[in-house]
This record gives structure tokens, C-alpha cells and sequence, in this order.
């Protein structure tokens, strides 16, 4: 299985040789490695020029920028050349068994979309590659599939993590107001239209924790994630039932106190 891994970049120079290079030395050397740069203005593009002459890389540049990751990633998605596309983002770093270990899996199970487990980190000195050989062989891992409300209750599909038929995906809403959550969106309306989304229980990337990210504040991520899921149950005319219904009356009080504020 050939993998297209879309890398959208923005002002990340710090963090986007590590990415790359845990992309490019996969052990299922399978992949393409599509890298979307939305103007950036610090010295990423250097970076990436670094890499013109690996024949694992494409890299583009937007000629304005876009504000979010969602265009990149459409554009990435749109000069893909494999069936199966998956994404990691600019400060993100991947297991070397990542894609080799979900592939199988895929493959064993005919799988259409799979997601895993996270470690989070801050700095690449804590990033530690456990090895996963004995597990995989035993067989010793779980995956479960997660559903619409399973995605309401808690987002637990890490963006870097999936692995997904591009056929089965929608454009990644591009509107400002779902900066930081677009992935959420996609995911949501996946399972709604009941697209099975498998995740593995193992840790297969490493997360970074960003202290001014917009994901990590967590009052800017929930009002960010209410708005997402009414714009998308209330204004799709999505039937709810009684415990969804209950969830978003819930939600609109939260966010009614949050907007005085």
C-alpha cells in the first residue's frame, strides 16, 4: 500500500526537520511526502529547499496565505498520486513503524480508516522510540472503532495519526471559523455518514505541546468545538436523539456564559 502524507507548513523552522525527517525514514518507505508551504515568513522555506532534491518529497507554495492548515491540506490532498493519504502536522513527529504498523493492519482488517495513539512531548530530547515488534507479532494491541458520539463525547482522532482512503473524504472547511478544529469537522462528518473510523490503541506519534497554540487552550478549543458541532448537527438538519439533544442544550449554556465574558 502506497501512503500520500500531506504536510501543510506555516512559520515553523524550529520544529520542521524533525517532521520531515521522521516522514522520510519510515521503515515502509511506501510514501510520498507532499509538503504545502502557506507563505511561510521565517526561514522554513530554507528548510524545505534542504530537501528538493529527495525524490521522497514534493513541496508546493501557496501564493497567499490562507490563514489555517485546511487549504494546504485540500491542495496537498488534490497532487496526491495514491489512494491512501494521511497528514501529520509541522511540529509533529511520527514512530519509524508508524505507517508500517497501521498498514498492516489495514490490510489484515480491510480497514478504510485508521487513527492511533499519542505520546505528548515539548522537545525532541524526550522523544524515545519504543519498540513495537513483539506486540505487533502477538498480536497484543486493540482497536476500536469510534463513533459519532464517541466524537462528541471527546476528539480523540489525532490529525497526525490517520491513514484514510482519499475517496471517503470531503474538502477540510477552509472558513476561519473552524481554524484549529477543521480535522474535527472532517472526522465528524465521516462517521455521520457512517464511515467506520478505526483507532489503535498504540502510541505511534509524538504530539508536541505548543504553549501558545490555539489547541492548547482548552476554553478557545471547547467554544471553538460547540460552534463546530451546531453549525454541523443543526444546520446539515441532522437528527438528533434524546441524549445528543440533552448534550447540546448542555453546550449552548456553556457557550451563552462564555460569549458575556
Amino acid at each position: 500500500m502506497y501512503i500520500s502524507v500531506i504536510l501543510p507548513t506555516y512559520n515553523c523552522e524550529s520544529t520542521i526537520k524533525s517532521t520531515i525527517e521522521s516522514v522520510i525514514n519510515q521503515t515502509h518507505n511506501k510514501v510520498e511526502l507532499i509538503i504545502v508551504d502557506d507563505c511561510s515568513t521565517d526561514q522554513t522555506s530554507e528548510i524545505l529547499n534542504s530537501y528538493c532534491e529527495n525524490n521522497l518529497v514534493k513541496i508546493y507554495y501557496l501564493k497567499e496565505n490562507s490563514g489555517g492548515p485546511a487549504k494546504p491540506r485540500n491542495f496537498g490532498i488534490s497532487k496526491s498520486n495514491y489512494q491512501y493519504v494521511s497528514f501529520i502536522d509541522s511540529d509533529d513527529v511520527w514512530h519509524p513503524e508508524k505507517t508500517k504498523i497501521q498498514v498492516e493492519i489495514m490490510k489484515k482488517h480491510s480497514f478504510q480508516f485508521l487513527s492511533c495513539n499519542r505520546i505528548f512531548f515539548h522537545d525532541d530530547s524526550e522523544l524515545v522510540f519504543k519498540n513495537f515488534d513483539n506486540t505487533i507479532l502477538n498480536n497484543s494491541y486493540d482497536v476500536k472503532e469510534i463513533n459519532t458520539w464517541d466524537l462528541l463525547k471527546k476528539n480523540s482522532i489525532i490529525n497526525s495519526s490517520v491513514i484514510v482512503n482519499k475517496k471517503l473524504l470531503t474538502n477540510f472547511n477552509e472558513e476561519k471559523k473552524y481554524i484549529a478544529l477543521e480535522d474535527f469537522a472532517q472526522w465528524l462528518y465521516l462517521s455521520s455518514n457512517g464511515i467506520i473510523l478505526n483507532y489503535l490503541s498504540l502510541p505511534l506519534i509524538f504530539y508536541r505541546i505548543q504553549e501558545n497554540s490555539i489547541s492548547n487552550n482548552k476554553l478557545k478549543m471547547l467554544l471553538k468545538r460547540i460552534r463546530i458541532l451546531y453549525l454541523f448537527r443543526f444546520k446539515n438538519n441532522k437528527k438528533l436523539n434524546i441524549f445528543q439533544i440533552v448534550y447540546f442544550i448542555f453546550m449552548y449554556i456553556l457557550l451563552s456564559l462564555f460569549k458575556k465574558k
